[in-house]
């Protein structure tokens, strides 16, 4: 496993280098130059994103009698997402979310609103994939061969999602859980984590008819803050000095979402993401440069994140003797 993750990653980094070499390293540092100080605004939408997204969280956890603050929640999302950009799969900042909290619910509610919200998360990306690709069928002009790429990714990218979705709701807390232990993120006292997983895995199941005006205002929220990605496209590239219509914005990020998904076993999608803005930049009426530009200040951003998320991480200590699963 170890193995394939260094394999593919030396992919990605080969890839994006190349990518860099055929622009030409000159010009991408000039479309960087022009964003300045306006990267502060991107990690800005990036940390209300969070937010907004953490507000979706609350309400799931305070209908299982969650005492945890929005500030709180906010923290362990910053922490989860970037202990999530340095694990295999971006998974692993999940159950350290749920640990960092362990103090403000019970194991069972932690971590079946974990497993909800993720459920939420990945359905409003799917929704989002499926908006804007459509969106942008009906509204650009885009060439024939493009808009068959996009339907038939957009059909590959449900597939899993939907499957994924419903076999979580059918109750794969437990397995969830082993998986990890595979991963090498291991608990003390696992028997009894697993069996909080199974009455989890009961919870995840009948939280929406239970709760159902927390489960759908959170889909709300996360919904929203999912959106904001969309915006945070168009500031990149605002602050490089190009400017789109809203609808150009959604189809970079819905291509995106689908990257993230299709290429989850590429660390980070390196080079994935920067090839499919390489390629398709030029089609919307930008240089493949701008597009390269793009790919490396949202690296910039997961780093700042990242860097944020571990701060915080130190902080939650001070709080608690432990703070992540041991390894």
């Amino acid at each position: 496993m170890k193995r394939l993750h260094a394999l593919f990653l030396v992919i990605g980094v080969v890839l994006a280098s190349y990518l860099i070499y055929r622009v030409g390293a000159g010009r991408l540092l000039s479309d960087l130059a022009h964003a300045g100080w306006g990267f502060a605004a991107v990690v800005a939408v990036a940390l209300a994103s969070i937010v907004v997204m953490a507000i979706g969280w609350k309400l799931l956890l305070d209908a299982e009698g969650g005492t945890a603050g929005l500030w709180e929640l906010v923290g362990a999302s910053i922490v989860g997402a970037a202990i999530n950009f340095l694990t295999p799969g971006s998974m692993g900042g999940e159950p350290v979310k749920a640990t960092l909290l362990k103090d403000r619910a019970s194991p069972e509610a932690l971590l079946s609103t974990v497993l909800l919200h993720n459920i939420l998360y990945w359905f409003s990306n799917l929704l989002l994939i499926v908006l804007g690709v459509t969106l942008a069928i009906f509204l650009l002009d885009l060439p024939t061969r493009l808009t068959w790429i996009l339907v038939g990714t957009t059909l590959a990218v449900a597939v899993p999602v939907l499957i994924g979705i419903w076999l979580v709701h059918r109750g794969l807390s437990e397995k969830f859980i082993r998986l990890l232990a595979r991963l090498h993120i291991r608990f003390k006292n696992a028997d009894d984590v697993l069996a909080k997983a199974r009455k989890a895995d009961v919870l995840v199941r009948q939280f929406r008819t239970h709760h159902p005006a927390a489960f759908y205002g959170a889909f709300l929220w996360v919904f929203f803050g999912r959106s904001l990605s969309i915006m945070e496209v168009w500031v990149i590239l605002a602050v490089m000095g190009q400017w789109m219509s809203p609808q150009t914005a959604f189809l970079i990020q819905a291509t995106s979402l689908i990257v993230y998904v299709l290429f989850a076993f590429i660390p980070s999608q390196l080079g994935a993401n920067e090839g499919a803005s390489f390629l398709l930049f030029p089609y919307l009426g930008l240089t493949a440069t701008t597009g390269l530009a793009m790919e490396v200040l949202r690296r910039l951003r997961v780093v700042a994140l990242v860097l944020l998320g571990l701060g915080l991480l130190a902080l939650f200590s001070l709080r608690h003797e432990e703070v992540v699963p041991t390894t």
